[in-house]
């Protein structure tokens, strides 16, 4: 195991800015997550620390040691590919011992790590296959086995269940996770399925054109995101986001949308005047009450029942509409005249122009 620090890491690829003065520290033990959309940079970075790609500039440490000019053999890693990268005329066997076999394993030490890491993975009764024989679950937790009978310092994972089905992903995702608390091995992960991220990782770096965005636990980004981009990335249904502007009111200081249709106290916010503000609401922190009691007034557009709770979209004044978090005993049916209240703790505020944080004073 080995704690994974990035000093200002800096790559281009003919004058174009993939990753920009990165500044990262993955503890050891640790499951970190680089989430992101794509080519915000999250596979250029995990291939710099694999060796793969050669940094434009900063430093790569490995515990004390920096790794910049180690090969990818010496750095004392492996990795997950996204198309699990078996060999296809080799069997299961063969393929998770190749690593150990190019090192000069003894043969006995190589039968018995394989053996035991494919007893682990529910892959003993498959040794004698070959790729082309296995589903794609099968095949991934054999590329994780190859990973894993080398006993690396760190697990390097780039986008490893997304070639797989949606059910298929769920239950790999939570052998990868049950697998990692127990080896206790620092691992790198890369995607840009939130969900995963969310489920799956100690902290979650979020990157946006080459940059960091914020570096912290999953309760911490969907519940305290630092920008406007953090808070709209993260979670589904998508944050509610309405643009106005913090002015003083006969209570408070209140939030008025630019066409006046929300409306919302304030509480400890400072009237920031002409000034762009954005609020942000999640659905699930958006009331919906059919006595029409309330300010804010509007009428459902559309329902989505997905199981556990129900989706409803309310059209206040002027073309703003929410979308909230149901009970599904509710029974909301499209046209009918709903109002709609803040749980007021959980609103957030945010610069419109630089969509960075407005915190209460």
């Amino acid at each position: 195991m080995a704690r994974v620090a990035l000093h200002n890491l800096h790559k281009e690829f003919g004058g174009v800015v993939a990753v920009s003065d990165l500044n990262l520290t993955i503890e050891d033990g640790e499951f970190v997550t680089l989430l992101g959309p794509s080519g915000c940079g999250k596979s250029t970075t995990l291939s710099c620390i694999a060796g793969l790609e050669d940094p434009t500039g900063g430093e790569i440490v490995f515990d004390d040691r920096v790794v910049n000019d180690l090969t990818p053999r010496n750095r004392d890693i492996a990795m997950v590919f996204q198309d699990y990268a078996l060999y296809p005329h080799m069997t299961v066997y063969d393929n998770m011992a190749f690593g150990l076999e190019l090192r000069k394993t003894p043969k006995q030490e190589i039968q018995s790590s394989v053996r035991r890491v494919a007893e682990f993975l529910g892959l003993s009764p498959m040794l004698d296959r070959r790729p082309g024989q296995l589903s794609g679950g099968q095949r991934q937790r054999v590329a994780l086995g190859r990973a894993i009978v080398r006993n690396p310092s760190v697990f390097l994972m780039d986008e490893p269940l997304s070639n797989l089905d949606a059910a298929l992903r769920v239950s790999t995702r939570s052998e990868i996770k049950k697998l990692q608390q127990e080896l206790e091995t620092t691992t790198i992960f890369v995607t840009h399925d939130q969900e995963e991220a969310m489920v799956l990782s100690d902290r979650i770096a979020i990157m946006r054109g080459g940059k960091l965005q914020q570096f912290a636990t999953p309760t911490e980004v969907y519940g305290d995101p630092v920008n406007i981009f953090v808070a709209g990335f993260i979670g589904s249904p998508k944050m509610n986001l309405i643009e106005g502007t913090l002015r003083p009111g006969a209570s408070g200081v209140e939030f008025v949308s630019g066409d006046g249709a929300v409306r919302h106290l304030a509480d400890r916010m400072t009237a920031l005047g002409e000034t762009g503000v954005t609020l942000g609401i999640r659905p699930e922190h958006v009331r919906l009450n059919r006595t029409g009691e309330g300010a804010m007034q509007g009428t459902i557009s559309l329902v989505e029942p997905v199981g556990a709770v129900t989706y409803v979209n309310v059209d206040l004044a002027a073309g703003v509409s929410l979308k909230v978090s149901t009970d599904p005993a509710d029974e909301f049916r499209d046209g009918e005249r709903a109002s709609v209240a803040f749980v007021p703790k959980r609103v957030l505020y945010f610069e419109t122009e630089t969509g960075e944080r407005v915190r209460p004073a």
